[in-house]
């Protein structure tokens, strides 16, 4: 008796269902026509689900948070590692770069490079630091290199020089370089330098702007002293106080750098002897929740005694215009004895290793500030970009930079500032 009741109470329908609406039900035909259009908006379902994937792992997955944190992870066995950049002026650069850790200490460090470049830049280099390969807190730093730069810019001397003015050259630069940092306190460097630096210019090789010495000569009003080619070796000492929380992302603190080189020429650019001080502070200011205010103020001056170097090869001096000074120009926009810059850039995190950033900018060149210096005509420029950390250092830097001549792209492995 309870077992047929049971049987009869599973084979009741529920009330529940009566007031609801019913799907009518599809013919053999209707549900055959059904098949193609299945199969057409087969593709519209895929994308659906891997953009809901797409998002749900950025945002909700912890597991892309550790994969792309592995990926990036600094490995002190170092290794081969592709080179590649884009710049208005070298176009697209590409190679390879060997790192090497743990060499005779735990934090000896070496680095082999070579590039070459859409627009024919080329680029082999060596670098070695050994922090404490004499003592403690007494290292070795050691590089050698060698660069062409066959689409270097010029505009003439001083700070009113006209963009219409534009001409090109070739700038080769061989360098080998020594200095031995010495950790005076937590947070205070010292370093004595010393190094060897053969220039050699030759004609630009852009065919739509003026690119022979002898007629760059005649066009900027100078002489063949100008454009000589030189071998210079130079002495200096370099203090470093820096006091960020993080060398590589900093949040807060600031960093100051001070130093001197004295620079002779030999051979046949004996006649050539210049002193170059700068100087260049940067702070950083955390607004609210890694929202970072970055400023950065540099003064650099050169000083040829007029005596012992009557007229002193232009690419010697100082300079602005590039990815490292006033990005919104091109190379050696501005040349003159002396020079300052000013930067304000703005930064904030838009995921765990990736920050955007804006900036403004504005220097100027003097042939002396201490006689010249002015806030007035100061050129000026802006722009965006985005940056991808690794552990402390910058992985990729992208920038677009603009001015009121210019707009530069800057696509490169590593960071500046």
């Amino acid at each position: 008796m309870l077992s047929t009741a049971l049987l009869a109470s599973d084979t009741e329908s529920d009330s529940t269902d009566a007031g609801l609406p019913q799907a009518p039900k599809k013919s053999v035909g209707e549900t055959i026509l059904d098949v193609p259009e299945t199969i057409i908006k087969s593709p519209i379902y895929v994308l659906k689900g891997l953009s809901w994937a797409a998002v749900n792992g950025i945002y909700r997955n912890a597991t892309l948070h550790k994969v792309a944190g592995y990926a990036f992870a600094f490995r002190p066995a170092g290794g081969i590692v592709p080179v590649f950049s884009y710049g208005s002026n070298a176009g697209w650069r590409y190679g390879l770069s060997y790192t090497r850790m743990s060499i005779l200490h735990q934090a000896d460090r070496a680095r082999w490079v070579a590039s070459h470049s859409s627009n024919k830049y080329r680029r082999l280099e060596m670098t070695y630091s050994s922090p404490q390969a004499f003592a403690e807190n007494v290292g070795l730093q050691f590089g050698a290199g060698y660069r062409k730069r066959p689409r270097e810019s010029f505009y003439g001397l001083g700070n009113d020089t006209k963009d219409i003015d534009r001409s090109e050259f070739t700038l080769e630069r061989s360098l080998v370089r020594a200095a031995v940092p010495w950790q005076l306190m937590a947070k205070v460097r010292m370093s004595a330098e010393a190094s060897y630096t053969a220039y050699r210019i030759f004609d630009g090789l852009t065919p739509e702007w003026p690119t022979g010495l002898i007629e760059l000569e005649g066009k900027y009003g100078m002489t063949h002293a100008d454009f000589r080619s030189a071998d210079i070796i130079g002495t200096g000492l370099m203090f470093d106080h820096d006091w960020r929380d993080n060398q590589g992302q900093p949040s807060r603190g600031g960093r100051e750098i001070i130093s001197i080189h004295y620079n002779r020429g030999i051979g046949r650019s004996d006649d050539i002897s210049y002193l170059v001080s700068r100087a260049e502070i940067s702070h950083y200011v955390n607004i609210y929740h890694k929202r970072l205010l970055a400023v950065k103020i540099v003064a650099q001056s050169v000083d040829a005694d007029a005596d012992d170097t009557p007229v002193l090869p232009f690419y010697l001096k100082s300079n602005l215009g590039g990815r490292d000074d006033l990005r919104g120009f091109l190379n050696n926009r501005l040349v003159d004895y002396d020079m300052t810059m000013a930067v304000v850039e703005y930064r904030w995190p838009i995921w765990s290793m990736i920050d955007a950033f804006i900036f403004a900018e504005a220097g100027r060149v003097y042939s002396s500030l201490s006689e010249e210096f002015t806030l007035r005509n100061w050129h000026e420029g802006y722009g965006t970009g985005l940056r991808v950390w690794r552990e402390d250092n910058v992985l990729v830097s992208i920038q677009v930079a603009f001015s009121d001549e210019e707009r530069r792209i800057y696509l490169e492995l590593g960071g500046e500032w």
